[in-house]
């Protein structure tokens, strides 16, 4: 009663005290969820052109493109490594930018892409090449309609080879594919109709292009100055940023790592162990009943069964093991990582060449698989079980355009399926297992890129040796230990030298291979010479300048990295890109020394100009303003020189000419122009040129518009 008598005293403000909570409580999510007020957390993946992107929506577009990634594989691996699951990520980020900031642009402009104009694009006369590709005429090279067709009333029906909605994903990717490429070819076209190119232009290139110069040159190259006698001070390096700070401003942030690795390596201890297991499984191979069995049970290497020629084999101790006799063994030898025992199982003569006969359905899509199949196992079972006439039915069934010779415009001659000569190299890895390593003398089953096929070998020439070898196989790993071992040692590196003085130094002491310097991007996920980690790439943006992290396992190592330098968007400071000014500077420099060298020598021509400074004068014929080189003298190119001597008289002679490996001065020798001006060539130049605007303006507008567009990237927070 006490206790209920104190609440009661409290009145009113213990009204206002509960009214406080429960609002609290009811807006939290609320705050939450407004940039992660209270937690810093970012609930926006990015921001394009004012359009907002959550999490959920790039995860859902991520999954999409790897749906359709895995629907195109072709070596039927229906995993994703995590570097081509990184490399999905980009691409849809980057599709993502371009159709968020392109629509609008479309939209804008009056852009769109009608049902009727669609249905032109999927199943008309002017068909996009895609539908082409997928649903091909083979009469008139254009797109089977009733194909298409019965594709799109299929969309959602069950259907043997499609897993459910597999179908219509597809039909959607097709129609996506073909409208945002039509969107881009319209815009893309309005824009090339835009250039024009004058006359006069015409005319100028052209007489540019068909003239030539034979040129004296000296050239004095920056080399011939030690860097140690140009002084360069902080003041120079802030006035030449100053002056090119366009040339050095970026559009991302980005942070300079300097990183060393420790490889994770066996140790003797691995080695014996392998040793060991290799020794003990050899005793049992030799008394095993079942070689098969056998490998697939205790062998990295499973039984494969495949005949191999000697050129084919690859490894240690080719010659050694392809002299066995049948039942012989070669080792235990180490080959790379591992340890392994060769036993040769069988051997006989292969042919280097065979001739054959085929029936082949070319199989482009599932629709077509569905319509031949039937009609492809009962040609099979007509042949091979009931003795049918392999000529008659490759004449009449087979789709191999090679199987017709063409003895006159209008008449062709049936070959019968039978093909010439053939090596392994002229087929299908496919082919060439049944036709010269599974040759049985009966008719084969095959499937390739291409299509299908009914086989049967009509002529061989077995003269090449080849053996079926199997290999007892263990790889020599690190184990547990050793694993820990060295992660104790790479944790005592890190923890010794966790400031920046104390890492550079111990950081010169290993290997320059071990040791690096390199900038990242934010959102990038592979850093050169280690590896895939955008758990170490996120440390390294959320960490300070010199920071230096604990160990990061990335594959067969590990990883240290010190934040070496932070460059944010922008104009750089020049403390981060010093060593690169440095090196421009020093050229500035040197070009000014060497360039009031020629000024001071007061020379008047080359000659005295060359004798004077103790170089020699090259003598370079026929340099052409539309080619950048300048004879031997410059591995880049000198467009600088180039240009000069394109307006140059004859008989005078160049100021100092700052290039890209030294100063030059030249003189013009002779002026070749075209003999013969032809005028009807101007237009031909003039159009070059626009030609040359408009394909770029095709290849680049969208990045250009991407690039411009007003974009917050928060990718990083998320993955």
């Amino acid at each position: 009663m006490a206790v209920i008598g104190k609440i009661r005293g409290l009145g009113w403000k213990l009204a206002f005290i509960i009214g406080i909570v429960l609002f609290l409580f009811l807006i939290s999510s609320e705050l939450q969820n407004v940039n992660g007020l209270f937690d810093g957390r970012k609930t926006t993946l990015a921001t394009i052109d004012g359009t907002s992107i959550s999490p959920q929506d790039f995860d859902k577009k991520i999954n999409d493109n790897e749906a359709n990634f895995l629907l195109n594989k072709r070596d039927g691996n229906k995993n994703i490594s995590e570097e081509e699951r990184q490399q999905i990520r980009e691409q849809t980020w980057n599709e993502l930018k371009i159709s968020t900031v392109m629509n609008k642009i479309y939209e804008e402009n009056g852009i769109m892409v009608t049902t009727d104009e669609k249905l032109e694009l999927t199943q008309g006369k002017f068909a996009h090449s895609v539908m082409k590709q997928n649903f091909p005429d083979q009469t008139t090279g254009g797109v089977n309609s009733m194909a298409v067709k019965q594709f799109v009333t299929s969309l959602d029906k069950p259907q043997d080879g499609f897993e459910p909605g597999q179908k219509r994903k597809i039909w959607t990717n097709l129609e996506k594919y073909i409208v945002d490429d039509r969107h881009n070819t319209k815009y893309t076209s309005l824009l090339s109709k835009t250039i024009y190119a004058p006359k006069w232009a015409g005319e100028m290139l052209y007489n540019d292009y068909t003239t030539t110069s034979d040129l004296s040159i000296v050239q004095l190259l920056y080399g011939s100055i030690p860097d140690k006698e140009v002084k360069i001070e902080d003041k120079d390096l802030k006035e030449y940023l100053a002056a090119h700070s366009k040339k050095y401003e970026t559009n991302e942030a980005s942070r300079k790592i300097k990183f060393v690795t420790f490889a994770v390596t066996p140790s003797t201890f691995d080695s014996i162990e392998v040793s060991k297991y290799i020794s003990e499984k050899f005793t049992e191979l030799r008394t095993t009943e079942n070689d098969t069995v056998f490998f697939n049970l205790y062998s990295e290497s499973q039984y494969d069964g495949m005949w191999q020629r000697k050129s084919e084999m690859t490894g240690a101790n080719v010659d050694s093991i392809f002299s066995l006799p049948v039942g012989g063994y070669a080792g235990p030898y180490y080959d790379g990582m591992a340890m392994k025992v060769a036993k040769v199982t069988n051997r006989k003569l292969l042919s280097d060449s065979v001739q054959y006969q085929q029936v082949f359905f070319s199989i482009k899509t599932q629709e077509e698989a569905n319509a031949k199949i039937l009609v492809f196992d009962s040609l099979f079972k007509q042949l091979d079980t009931l003795g049918a006439d392999m000529t008659a039915i490759a004449n009449t069934f087979s789709e191999d355009p090679d199987n017709t010779q063409q003895i006159s415009p209008t008449q062709g001659m049936k070959l019968g399926g039978f093909k010439g000569w053939t090596t392994k190299s002229m087929v299908s890895s496919q082919l060439a297992y049944f036709l010269f390593d599974n040759n049985q003398g009966r008719y084969m089953k095959v499937q390739d890129d291409k299509g299908i096929y009914i086989l049967k070998v009509v002529r061989d020439n077995p003269t090449v040796p080849a053996i079926k070898v199997s290999y007892l196989t263990k790889s020599i790993i690190p184990s547990k230990e050793t694993e820990d071992g060295i992660l104790s040692t790479v944790s005592k590196f890190a923890n010794d030298n966790h400031d920046a003085n104390k890492f550079e130094i111990a950081s010169k002491k290993i290997s320059p291979l071990n040791s690096r310097e390199f900038s990242l991007a934010e959102n990038d996920y592979q850093i050169p010479g280690v590896g895939i980690s955008r758990q170490l790439i996120r440390w390294v943006y959320e960490a300070k300048r010199y920071d230096v992290s604990t160990p990061f396992r990335v594959d067969d190592k590990y990883v240290v990295a010190m934040v070496k330098q932070i460059v944010p968007k922008g104009i750089p400071a020049v403390d981060q890109i010093k060593v690169e000014l440095t090196a421009a500077v020093l050229k500035e420099k040197k070009a000014a020394l060497l360039s009031k060298k020629v000024t001071t020598s007061g020379a008047t021509s080359i000659d005295v100009l060359a004798s004077k400074l103790g170089v020699p004068v090259v003598q370079i014929p026929g340099v052409n303003f539309a080619n950048p080189y300048v004879g031997n003298l410059s591995r880049n190119g000198e467009p600088a020189v180039v240009g000069a001597a394109a307006g140059m008289a004859k008989g005078k002679l160049s100021p100092p000419i700052v290039g890209i490996e030294g100063v030059y001065v030249l003189a013009v020798n002779d002026v070749k122009p075209v003999p013969v001006k032809d005028a009807s060539q101007y237009k031909i130049y003039g159009s070059g040129v626009g030609q040359q605007i408009a394909s770029r303006i095709v290849s680049g507008i969208s990045k250009t518009i991407v690039d411009k567009a007003s974009i917050t990237d928060n990718r990083s927070t998320f993955y």
